[in-house]
């Protein structure tokens, strides 16, 4: 399958892209039959459960929550949760809880003109050193900074 796909790649066909969807496709069911394990967790409904976690963090991102309680809600263990998480994901859960804070962080020093203390409170995020330490270390510069680079 490489080897045609390598072929195809360096053909200029009128079907090219057609041919290199299908040998993507033929390969992808090649893998899956091969490697059955590795797409188990796509099969169950704990992928499910892992949407509706990430759809919970994205919408709620500035409730406080633990691993505990999250899996407890949904009736998994906290190290099972945290395992499935992962898997899905390739983030922890409180990785990706970080991010949806940061994420709405930037959209609000972008599109507001509140202050930095307001936009800590509002993302949930528990005191200014750990909001301006966690930014820098995701974006790359502090919340000022972004603010001035990017504000409307």
């Amino acid at each position: 399958i490489f080897a045609q796909i390598i072929r195809e790649f360096s053909d200029s066909t009128l079907l090219r892209e057609e041919m290199l969807v299908l040998l993507m496709q033929e390969l992808l069911v090649w893998v899956y039959r091969q490697f059955p394990d590795i797409f188990s967790v796509f099969e169950q409904n704990s992928f499910e459960t892992i949407q509706q976690i990430q759809r919970q963090l994205e919408t709620h991102y500035e409730q406080r929550f633990t691993l505990a309680e999250l899996a407890e809600a949904y009736t998994l263990s906290a190290s099972h949760l945290s395992h499935l998480f992962k898997q899905v994901t390739g983030s922890s859960v409180m990785g990706y809880l970080q991010s949806c804070r940061i994420a709405a962080a930037k959209k609000y020093l972008v599109d507001t003109s509140l202050e930095i203390g307001q936009i800590i409170e509002a993302c949930g995020f528990t005191d200014a050193s750990n909001f301006s330490r966690t930014f820098r270390q995701r974006v790359g510069c502090s919340p000022s900074q972004f603010r001035y680079l990017y504000h409307e």
